[in-house]
């Protein structure tokens, strides 16, 4: 299950957050996560990795247009899972398994 799942409007603005509507409400994203901004500008879903430093967490993003009737981009999509604890126990576990061999 994704940890953020954010609706954005056009210019990066977060409208609704799933768990904490509140927390984010505002806030704009397109500095904080630059493939949130090309989404916008060129209408492609991306994927990348968002640093959140009030969180603490480093977070694997998916974000995807959301578009009008016409076809113009209105929003974004934006889910991400955060990689930071689940990456450091699987690298863990990793690397414990290969020097026992």
């Amino acid at each position: 299950m994704p940890d953020v799942v954010l609706f954005t409007d056009e210019t990066g603005k977060v409208l609704a957050r799933n768990a904490d509507r509140n927390r984010m409400y505002g806030a704009i994203l397109t500095t904080q996560l630059p493939a949130l901004r090309a989404v916008l500008e060129r209408g492609t879903e991306l994927t990348d990795v968002w640093r959140k430093d009030d969180e603490s967490k480093v977070m694997q993003v998916a974000a995807a247009p959301i578009r009008s009737e016409s076809g113009s981009v209105i929003g974004a999509l934006v889910v991400a899972y955060d990689v930071s604890n689940g990456y450091a126990a699987g690298e863990a576990r990793w690397s414990a398994a290969t020097s026992r061999s």
